[in-house]
């Protein structure tokens, strides 16, 4: 998996900011380290089919919440409601 723009410019950001300061370099070389190990993460978690659709937990949730509202606000029973 490749690195995100904006992480790049982050990295770049943080050695160019300072060359001549070694914890620059350090500092930019742990956040590059963190990414690759939560971007290889994220990958092993999609691999293994445990990583959740975000959009279609959301649809999910907003559908089983409208079910769960619209008989309380429309005052129709379970049958007569619309799916």
């Amino acid at each position: 998996m490749s690195m995100s723009m904006s992480m790049r410019m982050v990295v770049v950001a943080m050695v160019i900011s300072r060359p001549a300061d070694n914890s620059s370099h350090l500092k930019a070389r742990t956040a590059l380290t963190v990414y690759q190990a939560q971007d290889k993460r994220l990958g092993i978690q999609k691999k293994k089919g445990t990583l959740v659709d975000r959009a279609r937990a959301e649809a999910l949730v907003f559908r089983l919440a409208r079910q769960e509202r619209d008989p309380w606000v429309c005052g129709l029973p379970n049958t007569q409601r619309p799916v």
